[in-house]
């Protein structure tokens, strides 16, 4: 169990210095979409787009399910191209079991997720993704 808390941990301290550019270095669009799990709003999710280079954008889910990308600033976006499409839990304690987290552990871990995307310099760049159990 310590080990894949420092797994998560060494995600984010990677993700942490990719993103350590100066902000503004890479363009960014606007991204934003629904997750559900098992057909109903995820509330409470993060929800990470890691493209191949450069910096993660990640968005929080209000109680519809909805979110909003950030990569720099605010609600900016994503940098266009391919990206992992990782979810987790923000109720759950990093601690805790991974058989706690409500949902599938392949969508908590980059190597595992089933989940990708292309984000698109023209176009809307709504999402939807539905994990079931």
């Amino acid at each position: 169990m310590r080990r894949r808390a420092f797994f998560y941990w060494g995600v984010l301290a990677t993700a942490a210095a990719l993103g350590c550019s100066k902000p503004g270095t890479a363009p960014t669009v606007p991204a934003q979409g629904t997750l559900l799990h098992n057909g109903q709003p995820a509330r409470a999710a993060r929800i990470i787009f890691t493209p191949k280079s450069g910096r993660p954008a990640t968005g929080n889910t209000d109680d519809e399910g909805h979110f909003v990308l950030t990569t720099f600033e605010s609600d900016d976006g994503a940098v266009p191209g391919e990206h992992t499409v990782t979810v987790s839990d923000l109720k759950r304690n990093w601690n805790q079991d991974p058989s706690t987290s409500r949902f599938p552990t392949p969508y908590e871990r980059p190597d595992t997720t089933p989940l990708t995307v292309e984000v698109k310099s023209e176009d809307e760049n709504s999402f939807t993704f539905d994990m079931k159990n």
